[in-house]
């Protein structure tokens, strides 16, 4: 096994655990590491697109997983991370246009522009949001 091919398990393992424990600055140094190593590593990309998406950087985040799809589409576990993430996604965007939504009908006087203002906030909403798979 080269230098690589041992330091890369290591590094993924520290990389986890980090995460796991709410240091996503260390894993995504961590993940970086492994795509400087190998930058086909469908993990590394995954994670990397799970750090982003905590971090609300959803489009990056979604980016990230289908990099790592693209390298290794049957791998289950990027699929069930972009589907949670997706799902993250979409419950902000449900919340961000309850509120806006909300906000039009208590405020506006015209019931033509609540009915635009609302069908606008909903449609242009709905089509930013990924996919699941």
């Amino acid at each position: 096994m080269s230098p690589n091919n041992t330091e890369i398990p290591i590094n993924l393992d520290q990389g986890i655990k980090l995460h796991n424990s709410g240091d996503l600055d260390g894993a995504q140094q961590v993940y970086h590491k492994i795509l400087t190593l190998s930058p086909k590593h469908s993990d590394a990309h995954n994670l990397l697109g799970a750090v982003e998406t905590q971090r609300g950087n959803f489009k990056r985040g979604i980016e990230l997983i289908n990099v790592a799809l693209s390298f290794n589409p049957g791998n289950l576990l990027h699929r069930d991370i972009k589907n949670y993430c997706c799902s993250i996604i979409r419950r902000i965007y449900f919340d961000i246009a309850a509120d806006l939504i909300d906000n039009v009908l208590n405020n506006t006087h015209s019931h033509s522009d609540s009915f635009y203002l609302t069908s606008y906030i909903t449609v242009n909403l709905v089509e930013t949001i990924p996919d699941p798979i």
